[in-house]
């Protein structure tokens, strides 16, 4: 872990800085009535802005092929700034935790992103999650999703699952992997940022304020498809499950870790 540490000063004016950015945040998202072209513009303007607030830098590889113009977008779970990372690079929509949908005030914000609500306690919810993906996909909005369910350290990946990646084959429509690594200035591998384990949103957000600057390499593979044959197995979503995972484990876990 990196020891790069930023004045007492700079950690609270940075809190401030992002209390501000969150309450004009409420106000911008309060005033959507639904997810469309104007939203996503809007939720990118936001992840950019708060990135730029905690001095946080995404570096994408340049040789990353371009997105395709809908697609499921499958990343690996290290921090509460993923979804930011994610959805300053592209416009996304993302899966919750159903819970989400009755907090005070952050439900509402939640729901007016397009998000599509899931059941992580129930297998039984797995169908309609899929359809609820298949549904906005089609009606033209990417979805993203962390397949390890929960977050690592960001220095090693944990097992994707493959439930959800049931709606890119279903929908017709490419998965794309997306391997993220989070580095100090010094472009070394740290795990400040992360949120695993017993880890605390507040003490996840401490160490981030208290970085000088985080930088976010970025690597995306091509659009994953799978061939007939592979696409008229019975186990074709655990195909592109395997696929998604070997893209970014061995980026994620191949890399110099500094």
């Amino acid at each position: 872990m990196s020891t790069q540490s930023t004045s007492i000063f700079t950690r609270l004016f940075r809190v401030l800085h992002l209390l501000c950015w969150f309450l004009c945040t409420i106000y911008r998202l309060f005033r959507l009535r639904e997810y469309n072209q104007h939203s996503k513009d809007v939720m990118q303007d936001l992840a950019r802005s708060m990135l730029k607030v905690l001095h946080i830098r995404v570096e994408a590889n340049p040789n990353n092929p371009p997105f395709p113009p809908v697609f499921l977008g499958a990343a690996n779970h290290v921090s509460w700034l993923d979804p930011m990372i994610l959805m300053a690079m592209y416009p996304t929509v993302f899966i919750a935790k159903r819970e989400i949908r009755s907090w005070p005030v952050l439900g509402a914000m939640v729901a007016r992103t397009g998000a599509v609500f899931i059941n992580r306690n129930s297998r039984n919810d797995v169908a309609p999650v899929n359809k609820a993906i298949v549904r906005s996909m089609s009606a033209g909005h990417s979805v993203s999703f962390f397949p390890e369910s929960k977050a690592s350290d960001g220095i090693s990946l944990l097992p994707f699952k493959a439930a959800l990646f049931q709606s890119a084959l279903d929908s017709g429509l490419p998965a794309v992997a997306v391997a993220l690594r989070y580095c100090d200035s010094d472009g070394c591998r740290t795990t400040a940022p992360a949120y695993a384990g017993n880890t605390g949103l507040f003490t996840a957000l401490w160490r981030t304020v208290s970085m000088p600057d985080i930088i976010v390499r970025v690597d995306c593979s091509m659009p994953l498809t799978l061939n007939a044959e592979e696409a008229a197995d019975a186990s074709s979503r655990f195909l592109l499950k395997d696929k998604a995972e070997a893209f970014v484990g061995e980026i994620v876990n191949g890399e110099e870790k500094g």
